[in-house]
């Protein structure tokens, strides 16, 4: 669940989804409300050159919130889109090696608020970061830290945030790169 810095391609694009689960219950509060969140942020990403690259997020997002009023169960529905996010995010290091990379790169962008009311800030927010990934192998260690100042919006400010996620991934196929040549799947047939 975390940024990384490795490059997309000059005019090249990448979409990308997730699935994440929320749910919430023991309620202390009289209404013993329990909520159940699915939420979909859909990232589409841009190679603008061999170091900048443009990130748009759209999360769309379905909640449900069982409560008890006046002594019965009751449920509510609703679904719909949260806030964009449009980030761009600037390549400062690489060093390329075979079958290795080390990349630093900073992050810059904002949130508008263009979801339906009930999951958007209704403010424009700033994000500022970095993020380094260094790949080795079949390892790789992604890390990433974003500050995001939060503005006013429905006359509440949230107040600001930290955000910080590091995360290792393990290319489990191939096991074994070839040392030279094509990796055979990648080979066009002729």
């Amino acid at each position: 669940n975390t940024n990384v810095a490795l490059p997309v391609r000059k005019g090249g694009f990448v979409y990308r989804t997730q699935v994440r689960y929320l749910r919430a219950s023991d309620d202390p509060a009289p209404l013993d409300r329990t909520i159940e969140a699915y939420t979909l942020p859909n990232v589409l990403v841009y190679g603008a050159t061999r170091r900048t690259t443009l990130f748009g997020v759209l999360p769309y997002v379905s909640r449900s919130i069982e409560m008890t009023q006046s002594g019965s169960k009751q449920e509510e529905d609703t679904d719909g889109f949260g806030d964009v996010t449009l980030l761009l995010r600037q390549t400062v290091h690489a060093r390329d090696a075979v079958q290795r990379t080390s990349r630093l790169a900073l992050l810059g962008g904002f949130e508008l608020p263009s979801g339906k009311k009930e999951f958007s800030s209704d403010s424009i927010d700033y994000l500022l970061g970095g993020v380094y990934t260094l790949q080795s192998g079949r390892h790789e260690i992604d890390a990433d830290l974003v500050y995001k100042v939060n503005t006013e919006g429905r006359d509440v400010t949230l107040g600001n945030e930290l955000q910080y996620n590091l995360a290792y991934e393990l290319r489990v196929s191939p096991w074994r790169w070839p040392e030279k040549g094509e990796h055979p799947v990648s080979r066009r047939p002729d």
